[in-house]
């Protein structure tokens, strides 16, 4: 897999260490309005614990526009189409799945 299609716009991976996920968790399921007591680092709006640990200390808006913006946004909803797409991806979907069994990532396993 090449590195350019693996980082194209639309895409947002982080690491963390076991003891930053341990952490992360406690905010991981709480909802979007819970725990308001945080700023987005974009746009200075209220944000929950879980925006400020699992979407880079942004809101929602500044996140996905960072992150996702609208021209990475592909919605097909014909699943013929889908099934199409899904095969002529397969491979690069099988290469990237390996890609994350391995230790390429250079991170314990636990």
């Amino acid at each position: 897999m090449s590195e350019e299609s693996f980082w194209k716009k639309g895409s947002f991976a982080e690491t963390l260490g076991p003891q930053d996920v341990k952490e992360r968790m406690k905010t991981f399921h709480k909802k979007y309005d819970e725990d308001m007591s945080f700023n987005c680092k974009k746009c200075g709006t209220k944000i929950s614990a879980h925006n400020k640990d699992w979407h880079a200390c942004m809101c929602d808006e500044c996140f996905n526009g960072e992150h996702f913006p609208e021209e990475a946004q592909i919605f097909e909803t014909n699943l013929e189409e889908i099934e199409k797409i899904c095969k002529r991806n397969e491979k690069e979907n099988i290469k990237f799945y390996k890609f994350l069994k391995t230790d390429e990532l250079n991170q314990k396993r636990y």
